[in-house]
């Protein structure tokens, strides 16, 4: 609701993402598709219409080949993309946060999506090598040990050495976070709606 509806039909078609229904109640379908637009895996999930927020009792995953399922970044299909060849490359968690990210930024970067905290590894960074890439992982509580950040950074640095690409990992939400926002593990989606959210009214 915060963006023209044609720019956000551009943002989903392309990265293909297409609604589905499951007993009445319609659901977001995100593809992950590799640099050859072959189709890894599908990823469902159901979303409250009101609030934006994904509904935490629903969750599904598609394999289509039923077995030696290799996932890849949601919106790596992109990355020979003629308009996003030569972007930085900023890597979220959530899909949603991809899809908000571009549609915030109009384009001047390329976003992609683990699809959660875990799934940042080694394999599906290397279709990305010689590029300029980005992590800004979600916030996480003060009181944790381990936070978000710290995983992703631990894990940029070994990466950085390992590929031949330039990753860093962006602090921006851990410096500008309020005690509350981390307790409630913000997104730069998050901060988006909120600042968008602010100047509507």
């Amino acid at each position: 609701s915060f963006f023209e509806e044609s720019k956000n039909e551009k943002i989903l078609d392309l990265y293909k993402v297409k609604t589905g229904k499951i007993n009445g109640e319609y659901l977001t379908i995100f593809p992950q598709l590799d640099l050859e637009f072959n189709l890894r895996t599908l990823k469902k999930m159901k979303y409250n219409s009101q609030t934006g927020k994904r509904s935490k009792n629903f969750f599904q995953w598609y394999n289509p080949k039923k077995s030696n399922l290799k996932q890849c970044f949601f919106g790596s299909h992109l990355l020979n993309h003629l308009e996003f060849k030569k972007s930085k490359i900023i890597i979220v968690e959530s899909e949603k946060t991809a899809l908000l990210g571009m549609l915030y930024f109009e384009n001047k970067y390329l976003f992609l999506a683990t699809g959660g905290l875990m799934n940042l590894t080694k394999d599906k960074l290397k279709p990305l090598e010689n590029r300029e890439i980005i992590l800004m992982p979600d916030l996480s509580p003060t009181d944790f040990k381990n936070s978000a950040f710290d995983y992703w950074k631990t894990k940029s640095e070994k990466f950085s050495n390992e590929l031949n690409c330039s990753i860093s990992i962006s602090n921006l939400l851990e410096e500008n976070a309020t005690i509350k926002q981390k307790d409630l593990q913000f997104d730069l989606g998050d901060f988006i709606i909120e600042e968008l959210s602010k100047k509507s009214i």
